[in-house]
Parts: structure tokens; C-alpha cells; sequence
């Protein structure tokens, strides 16, 4: 350990007391702490890092409030759109399909479609919801 003054390889400083090593393999800071600008940490080899031990710590970023883990986002179903066998539209007044049933079928996945853009939506929102609360985007 030596006093404060120009930086060195590990660069952590606590209460004005500069460490060149950390044999522990774990520092505890409590309270808050100013880290100088320009900080870079480098990692060990395996270059494993953990922010949190539970989703119940608390984390934010550029200001935001600290925030628990955001609930999981919902899966968008995987079920599949079934697509429509066309045939040419009848060329008598009115203009439409051959038969109801092709119309149907078409107005059905259409509809599925939509319900598609919908959950896709939702799964977005909550994942700008989420995002948004850690302060990673503003």
C-alpha cells in the first residue's frame, strides 16, 4: 500500500489510499465511492465480472435510480402462420375470391398477423421498459 499520487497497475483507490496489489479475492467498498475519470479495470485472464449476486441487488447506470433486476420478458408464441393457397379472382362483377373459404383464409391470417405485430410490440416496450430503468439508454 502506498500514499495517493500517480497511478498504478491495479489504479484502486479508497479513501485517498492507493493499493499497487489486492490479494483478496474479493473487495468490499461500502457507501460511495469516486472513482477517477478515466478509469479503466483490467481483468484477469478469464476476464470474468459480476455485478450482483441476486436479482434482488440493486444496479443502475449514467444516474439512474438503482433498480432491481427487471422482471423476464414473455416469449412472443412460435406458433406458426399458416400461409393461404391463392387462386386468381373471379373475373365476374364483383370482383373477389373463388370461393369463401379462401377469403377466409386469407382474412384469418391477416388477423394472425396482426396479433403477431402485437405481442412483438409488447415484448419491445417491455424490453425499452427495462433497458431504460438499468440507465442504459435514455
Amino acid at each position: 500500500m502506498s500514499g495517493s499520487g500517480s497511478g498504478n497497475a491495479l489504479g484502486v483507490v479508497y479513501d485517498k489510499m492507493t493499493f499497487d496489489t489486492v490479494t483478496t479475492t474479493t473487495l468490499v467498498v461500502t457507501g460511495t465511492q469516486t472513482v477517477a475519470d478515466e478509469t479503466i479495470v483490467n481483468l484477469t485472464a478469464t476476464g470474468n465480472v459480476a455485478l450482483g449476486n441476486a436479482s434482488t441487488d440493486t444496479l443502475g447506470f449514467y444516474g439512474a435510480t438503482l433498480t432491481t433486476q427487471p422482471a423476464a420478458i414473455s416469449a412472443v408464441t412460435t406458433a406458426t402462420l399458416t400461409s393461404v393457397t391463392t387462386t386468381a379472382a373471379s373475373s365476374t362483377t364483383p370482383y373477389g375470391y373463388t370461393t369463401s373459404t379462401q377469403a377466409d383464409a386469407i382474412v384469418a391470417t391477416l388477423n394472425a398477423v396482426a396479433v403477431r405485430c402485437a405481442a412483438l410490440t409488447t415484448e419491445g416496450n417491455a424490453l425499452q421498459a427495462a433497458v431504460k430503468a438499468l440507465g442504459l439508454t435514455a
